[in-house]
């Protein structure tokens, strides 16, 4: 088997199907000797065709008839996943082309690995924002065919059921690998001879370990642990397809994982069958006859006839115009070898734009971005009736303006290369309103900016509906809800979906960053709006669901600082209350106020403000009070009562009053001398 599609795209940027070539193809060019030289390309004489079916385009130096019969098999495939998957969507939202080469001579230029060597391989799959790539050896045995099977399942179900255990989706691609067609029926199961010699020679991997292997697991990535791993992969998924033969169970157990269950767990009790159970049911499942291994046949609700497939000849441009393209598509990019093809198929005919479209794509894999802006221009003044001109060049726009900024800002209005871009992919739409690349495009334009527009949220909704295993879109249409105020949806799809299917961590990071920023910004709304318990509680169960250490130690910053807010406007609000006391004449009942918050306060101006205040309080009462004993010792004086009159002038003057009272308490205390 060849893994050859490529890893998913970064947040603010697209899948760089060559990116890791570029880097080799500098290295290449530094060491003498080591300049990669592709055979001359395909001579005048060599003849190619283009075969159409319903729903695959082939490209092909063998004659109609094989070419038809390679085009059937895959329809044949095709038509048995849409019979016998009901609900899931066999149609791809990208073009397929498959190339057939007569042989492996034939074949040899267009199968390039890393170090420029051919790679020992009948065929494969690649999978590119451009479209699906498949090329195969039609002298090879059935095997190249199995591999493209094998892919072609990878990418069925990563279109339908992207949150699919690496074991189930690794099983199923290797169940269907041996995939046999007839005129009116195929035959899906049959067995894998090389996995059960396997398997007999070899111990399972303990289940608790088989359920958690993902991409960057050993088993999957060394070579002696991955022969362990795929032949018990599809052991079990032979087991359950053909040996137990309960799909509904399969579909419960991929419900419960894609609901948050874990693996082995959610299979135990759908199975009602323990790990060590388990690995006794299958010892005994491969140690049986390859004669007792059950298959299925399915029959063809309709005659798919070869016959019906159009065929025309391609010219020899066009024919250099579509091996380029291969070779720019398929990793590591042949860079020389692509613009080679291309250039020769443009000196036969400039006017074409598809090799303009695959130099702007060799462009931008170099990171050339201007020059490949300015090559898609051209492409769309060539032919500007096709959409995928103008949502290559709005990528291509996207990506030169993300690469120039220092971080990811935020703009009040959109900038000016972003602006272009989404005109291009408002005219991409309006050639085909369902181009997943210019949906996804378009959403992205608003990435970078303070409000997003409902039209980008249905936009980002429906390129991911379209392309569910991008998590890159993903990412974007999480990023798009947080910011437009919509946290819990983001939230949602951030938990059930991308951190729980990714292996991208920037990609993660990033949709983590923003929805947690726009979570704290909602909080603090709610703390402006004095909702302080609700916005710490909020805080808090923030907190809890971040996974990244530094996200979280914002949070809890986030919530000290709150706190700290909550604690100011509270004694705020006791230096208010004060004041109103003080308003209504209640100084007393002020001052044990300002006596509270002086226990408390922190801020040194509020302190202040408060010691000011109190002592101004106390004046004011001290005054008050003088004020009274004073009038009361003038109504004293009035009833001939002088000796209490006197005493309570005294204690004015004890006050320490005002000078004018002073002066008037004085002068009646003179008056009253030795009265009686």
């Amino acid at each position: 088997m060849d893994p050859s599609r490529p890893g998913r795209g970064t947040p603010g940027t697209r899948r760089r199907t060559g990116a890791r070539a570029v880097a080799v193809l500098c290295l290449w060019l530094l060491i003498p000797g080591l300049v990669p030289t592709a055979e001359a390309i395909p001579s005048k004489r060599e003849r190619w065709i283009e075969v159409r079916t319903d729903h695959f385009i082939l490209f092909s130096n063998v004659s109609a008839g094989a070419t038809r019969r390679i085009g059937h098999k895959l329809e044949a495939l095709r038509a048995v996943l849409s019979e016998t998957t009901q609900g899931l969507r066999v149609h791809s939202p990208l073009p397929t082309s498959i190339y057939v080469f007569r042989n492996d001579r034939s074949f040899r230029p267009y199968k390039t690995g890393e170090g420029g060597a051919p790679r020992n391989v009948s065929g494969y799959f690649v999978s590119t924002h451009d479209g699906n790539y498949v090329a195969v050896d039609a002298s090879a045995d059935a095997g190249s065919l199995g591999v493209v099977y094998h892919e072609y399942l990878h990418y069925f179900v990563e279109n339908n059921i992207p949150n699919t255990p690496l074991w189930l989706n690794e099983g199923l691609a290797e169940l269907y690998s041996t995939f046999r067609s007839r005129e009116r029926e195929a035959d899906v199961g049959l067995p894998i001879q090389a996995h059960v010699d396997w398997l007999r020679r070899n111990p399972l991997l303990p289940f608790e370990r088989f359920f958690a292997v993902n991409t960057h697991s050993p088993e999957y990535n060394e070579a002696q642990r991955q022969g362990t791993f795929y032949a018990q992969s599809w052991a079990l998924m032979h087991y359950l397809m053909m040996g137990v033969g309960d799909q509904g169970k399969l579909a419960d157990y991929l419900w419960r994982v894609n609901h948050g269950e874990e693996p082995l767990g959610a299979f135990e009790q759908v199975y009602d069958l323990s790990a060590e159970e388990l690995a006794r049911v299958l010892e005994r499942y491969v140690a049986r006859p390859l004669d007792d291994f059950r298959s299925t046949t399915v029959r063809l609700r309709g005659r798919l006839d070869p016959d019906k497939a159009e065929v025309r000849s391609l010219e020899r441009s066009e024919t250099l115009f579509r091996l380029g393209d291969l070779l720019a598509h398929h990793p590591p990019i042949q860079f020389g070898a692509a613009e080679e093809h291309l250039r020769a198929a443009r000196a036969i005919d400039p006017s074409a734009p598809g090799p303009l479209l695959t130099l702007a794509h060799l462009r931008e894999q170099e990171e050339r971005y201007p020059e490949a802006v300015e090559l898609y221009r051209e492409a769309i003044k060539a032919d500007g009736s096709e959409p995928s001109p103008y949502a290559r060049c709005g990528w291509a726009l996207i990506e030169q303006f993300v690469r120039d900024l220092p971080d990811r800002p935020r703009f009040a209005a959109t900038p000016p290369p972003l602006r272009e871009a989404r005109r291009l992919f408002r005219s991409s739409l309006e050639l085909d309103k369902d181009n997943a690349e210019s949906l996804a495009g378009f959403a992205r334009t608003f990435l970078f900016e303070q409000s997003v527009s409902g039209e980008a949220l249905k936009a980002a909704e429906r390129a991911s509906m379209l392309l569910p295993s991008r998590d890159d879109i993903l990412h974007d249409r999480i990023v798009l809800l947080a910011v437009s105020g919509d946290t819990a949806a983001a939230r949602e799809l951030f938990v059930s979906a991308l951190r729980r299917r990714s292996d991208d961590e920037e990609l993660i990071r990033s949709a983590e960053s923003s929805l947690v920023q726009a979570e704290i910004a909602e909080a603090v709304a709610w703390m402006n709006e004095g909702r302080s318990e609700e916005a710490t509680c909020r805080l808090e169960q923030i907190a809890a669901a971040t996974s990244n250490t530094g996200l979280r130690k914002d949070v809890e910053a986030q919530m000290a600082s709150m706190a700290d807010l909550a604690r100011a406007n509270l004694q705020i609000s006791m230096f208010n209350r004060a004041a109103e006391h003080a308003g209504r004449g209640d100084l007393d009942l002020a001052v044990r106020e300002l006596d509270r918050l002086l226990e408390v306060v922190r801020d040194p101006q509020l302190r202040e403000r408060a010691l000011t205040a109190r002592e101004e309080f106390l004046r004011v009462e001290r005054h008050n009070e003088a004020v009274s004993l004073y009038n009361t010792a003038v109504d004293m004086v009035k009833v001939r009562r002088f000796g209490e009159a006197r005493s309570l002038l005294r204690r004015v003057l004890e006050q320490e009053p005002e000078d004018s009272l002073k002066q008037q308490a004085q002068t009646l205390l003179g008056q009253l001398g030795d009265r009686r």
